[in-house]
Parts: structure tokens; sequence; C-alpha cells
């Protein structure tokens, strides 16, 4: 990995599964890290819009090398990861696809996290 901060990238599951599948192709072959958080809907939205059904799929269709170089992937339950963090270091972060909801949420600072509590 490299020294440059990540660009953190969550890929959502609202409709435009194909601009993210696009977007991650773009920024390896650009070179920059990613931090990658994929919700269960996007996912499942990957699926449908694009054909990619897992993980494996999506570092096949963007591509062995540039994922092993460029991408890390962080789990969407998981609140301790660094992009979770406030002191974790990026150069941004995009939302790709983004619903309305979505974006009036992070706009706002609004929780929607609806697990039970630990």
């Amino acid at each position: 990995m490299s020294t440059t901060p990540p660009i953190v990238v969550g890929i959502t599951g609202a409709s435009g599964a194909p601009y993210a599948v696009r977007l991650l192709q773009a920024l390896t072959a650009a070179h920059r890290p990613v931090s990658l958080i994929v919700s269960k809907y996007g996912l499942r939205l990957l699926a449908t819009e694009a054909g990619i059904d897992s993980m494996d799929a999506l570092r096949d269709t963007v591509g062995i090398d540039a994922w092993a170089s460029y991408v890390e992937v962080f789990s969407n339950d998981d609140r301790g990861a660094a992009p979770a963090s406030g002191s974790s270091r990026t150069a941004g972060m995009i939302v790709c696809p983004c619903s309305m909801g979505t974006l009036s949420a992070i706009a706002v600072g609004a929780s929607r996290f609806c697990g039970k509590p630990h």
C-alpha cells in the first residue's frame, strides 16, 4: 500500500452499481489507495445491476493486481475500523452510489444504526 492517504469508498444499495465499479477501476488505474466499505445492500445491488455477486467477483472486475495494490476492504459492521475513526487520515470519502436519504443523513450527521447495542 502507498503512503498516500486512502480515499474511502462506500458502496451502498442505491441504484447505480456500475458507477461504483467504474469508480474503483478509475481510482486504482490512477494508483490511488482505496479503503472500501460495501454495505450488504450495496453487494445485493452489485449482483442485481452488474452481475457481481461477491467481493471476489468485484475484485476480479476491478482487476486482481490493482485490487491487491490499492484496495483495502473493511466490513460495514466494523465500527472500530480505521475509516470509522475520526483520527484516521484519509483523502476524503465518496459514497457511490448514494441515495438522497444517505446524502441527507451524512449532511446532518444523523445515525441510522439499527443494530442491537453491544
